[in-house]
């Protein structure tokens, strides 16, 4: 997995690690602002089960970021 592969370089280089989530807006039937809110909640809840399958209560200083990805045309 690579966030594992991404834990352990970051520890051993003893420096803080970023997570990046990034995702299209491609909203059905909900506001840009729900839509956002829905796909935020749903990254975290997923990154949250990760965080607990690798155990990095500590091992390495991180942060976890939601942003909005853009496809080049």
């Amino acid at each position: 997995m690579v966030l594992k592969v991404a834990v352990d370089l970051a520890v051993h280089y003893k420096t803080r690690l970023i997570v990046l989530y990034a995702y299209r807006i491609l909203p059905e039937k909900e506001t840009l602002a729900d839509y956002r809110k829905t796909i935020v909640k749903k990254a975290h809840d997923q990154f949250t089960l990760l965080e607990n399958k690798l155990q990095l209560n500590g091992s390495v200083p991180y942060e976890f970021r939601a942003e909005v990805g853009f496809i080049r045309s």
